[in-house]
């Protein structure tokens, strides 16, 4: 083959189907590893496919640009030039799933549900615009891995994908049978369900090794699938916990009506799933699961979207703190904020409290907005801490660097600060009315005492609704 695809320079193949080529190429524009997947002349040429193909091609082309999801392969650009013709994707190293789907090499339990969560906020996104994939398989759920322990997944290969807005778009008889739900087997109307379904036997596979249903033919494998009942994951595995079967088995479900009704619906149970890990080990680590989570449910957060939720996800500093431990002191030189998600602090200045703070405040943004010019510079006077701050109860805390969150998009640095608008809009409201409203003792100053600084920082919102 030449040394290149279209623009794009060649560097190795990554990967051979029975259609096409997949090969690790370089972007010489953006100066990106991207992956090329080429369909195979042969495949162009076969009369009985050929048509199929590029029925096919022309589903994944048309969604290029189209799903911007942190959990979903981006579709670059999409070329037919006659006898070449070739999707470019982003790169994701790592491999797929398929890897994690063997006996000797299955993922901690924690570690299926985070990866299942993902899989499942990125489909939801998809069925909100209006596309069911059609063929959810670990073949199609590449892996960012690091020292073998997976960090990221992407979906891709959207080509078999149904577009609720487009008939034209369908394909019959595409996907997997072992992953394929009993509807869709049976050429019945489908939707998100499906899709679902076939998350559920990834799942599964995860889980145990192994499919749910095994065949030695396509047909006996649609007869297990529509009349068949697999083993339990805990059979096969000890020790998979109850919850998390039951997950499995629910997502899995023959009758629709008994399957998992939404995308929603299946990644709450999930969240709960994960906060349900012992203590030792969710006190190690906050998992991706449980930070998307508490984001989502966080007032701070309300106007961010998902790619920018996902964003904080991965570029705050999560902590866990105990009971009675300081944040930091009066007179303390940073410009880090925090954002509570989990538990309550006392603020206090020269030993007198000044309010109680929880889940959706944030804390210590005074220094970073008054400092935003040198917000990286802990020791400018405006990064000068006004109160001294301590755990109530044990904490979760979203910490944030001002190098971190210059980093973000820039979408993303400005819900922070409007975020952090409408946070002292609401504070000095407060504030104001307890100043008017407080009974005054002896004869009025000249001139209104100002407001503290460290009371916009610190004064308690409003409760919620």
């Amino acid at each position: 083959m030449d040394q290149r695809i279209g623009k794009y320079e060649l560097i190795r193949r990554i990967g051979e189907g029975s259609s096409s080529n997949v090969w690790l190429c370089r972007d010489p524009f953006t100066e990106r590893l991207v992956a090329v997947k080429v369909a195979k002349s042969e495949t162009l040429r076969d009369e009985r496919y050929s048509h199929v193909y590029r029925k096919l091609f022309a589903v994944e082309a048309h969604l290029a640009g189209k799903l911007h999801h942190p959990h979903i392969a981006m579709i670059l650009d999409a070329v037919d030039e006659g006898d070449l013709r070739y999707i470019v994707s982003e790169y994701v190293p790592g491999g797929t799933l398929e890897q994690f789907c063997r006996p000797e090499r299955l993922l901690p339990q924690e570690k299926v549900v985070e990866v299942m969560f993902k899989c499942a906020r990125a489909l939801e996104f998809a069925h909100r615009i209006g596309i069911t994939h059609r063929d959810v398989k670990p073949a199609n759920i590449l892996v960012n891995s690091e020292n073998g322990e997976v960090r990221d997944v992407k979906l891709t290969d959207f080509g078999t994908a149904m577009n609720l807005a487009e008939d034209s778009t369908l394909v019959e008889g595409i996907g997997s049978p072992a992953y394929m739900s009993p509807e869709q087997i049976s050429e019945g109307a489908l939707s998100h369900q499906t899709d679902i379904y076939s998350l559920g036997v990834v799942m599964y596979q995860l889980l145990t090794g192994r499919l749910p249903f095994e065949a030695q033919n396509n047909a006996a494998m649609i007869y297990q699938v529509l009349h068949s009942t697999p083993p339990l994951p805990s059979e096969l595995r000890p020790g998979v916990a109850e919850n998390i079967e039951a997950i499995t088995l629910k997502a899995m479900a023959k009758d629709r009506a008994q399957r998992y009704q939404s995308w929603d619906a299946l990644a709450a149970d999930l969240a709960r799933a994960a906060r349900a890990e012992p203590r030792s080990i969710r006190a190690r680590e906050v998992a991706d699961t449980e930070r998307f989570s508490l984001l989502k449910s966080l007032r701070f957060f309300d106007r961010f979207d998902e790619a920018q939720l996902w964003e904080v996800v991965r570029f705050a500093d999560w902590q866990r703190r105990g009971h009675a431990q300081r944040l930091y002191a009066e007179g303390d030189m940073g410009t880090d904020f925090f954002i509570l998600a989990e538990g309550q602090v006392r603020v206090t200045k020269m030993g007198k409290l000044i309010t109680t703070l929880g889940p959706g405040d944030s804390i210590g943004e005074m220094g970073y907005l008054a400092g935003l010019d040198h917000a990286e510079d802990a020791s400018h006077p405006a990064a000068r801490r006004s109160a001294d701050v301590v755990t109530v109860t044990p904490c979760t805390l979203i910490r944030v660097s001002p190098t971190a969150l210059a980093a973000a998009s820039e979408g993303c640095q400005l819900r922070f600060n409007r975020a952090f608008l409408s946070l002292l809009a609401e504070r000095l409201a407060v504030a104001n009315q307890r100043l008017t409203s407080a009974p005054v003792a002896g004869p009025s100053p000249a001139t209104p005492a100002p407001v503290p600084s460290y009371m916009a920082d610190t004064v308690p919102l409003p409760p919620r609704g």
